[in-house]
């Protein structure tokens, strides 16, 4: 690096390597707080976290089908809240060979807040949508914006 003393290099590596290793678990990778799950509280999940859709959740029970555009296959999901609470009745995903799966999710979610992460059963697959039955609280003042993000 022109210009920058080779010490200051020396400062930064560390740091790099420890805001990279998510495999700890509960502990303080750079700045943020980690999980159990590799979630940084009040963050983006670490690593082998994608984000796969997100939708709103209106204040009537609402059923959304929510297409996943994705060539990864996954083993497990976890729905993450914002902007408002939000009550999860179900959840189905569908998977690319046809197959879908139950998901055994009846939650109240705080703004901020996730479900635990939610394995899916066999080998990892690739998924085409998942279905939501939900609802924003009547006494919230906006409809909850849910995201989908899958483990691989």
């Amino acid at each position: 690096m022109a210009g920058v003393p080779a010490a200051a290099g020396l400062v930064l590596l560390p740091a790099l390597a420890v805001a990279h290793d998510h495999h700890g678990k509960g502990h303080d990778h750079g700045h943020h707080w980690h999980d159990d799950d590799g979630f940084s509280v009040g963050g983006r999940p670490g690593r082998d976290w994608y984000k796969l859709a997100e939708a709103h959740a209106g204040k009537l029970i609402d059923r959304d089908e929510i297409d996943v555009r994705t060539d990864r296959a996954f083993t497990a999901i976890r729905l993450r809240v914002f902007e408002a609470p939000v009550e999860i009745n179900s959840v189905r995903v569908y998977f690319r060979n046809g197959e879908n799966r139950n998901l055994p999710v009846r939650q109240h979610i705080e703004r901020g807040g996730s479900t635990r992460v939610i394995d899916l059963p066999g080998e990892r697959r690739i998924i085409s949508k998942v279905v939501c039955w939900y609802n924003t609280p009547a006494s919230a003042r906006r409809d909850a914006r849910v995201e989908i993000w899958g483990h691989r």
